[in-house]
């Protein structure tokens, strides 16, 4: 087990710091959820995933 453990944490990378980050999982979520399911359209949910995103990361005054 500890050399898995040791891979995975080598490999591991932070989550983002912003404090929107549980917004934008969230967002991601439901588009990848609706997607692995097959009720979305892979092209679909990732666009609507990054329209939403935008929309939100705007919302508090960031530029993208």
């Amino acid at each position: 087990v500890l050399p898995q453990l040791e891979e995975a944490l080598a490999n591991a990378v932070p989550r983002p710091m912003s404090p929107l980050y549980a917004q934008m999982s969230d967002l991601l979520q439901r588009q990848l959820s609706g997607i692995l399911t097959e009720n979305l359209d892979p092209d679909a949910g990732m666009a609507q995933a990054q329209e939403s995103t935008l929309t939100l990361f705007r919302s508090a005054g960031g530029s993208a």
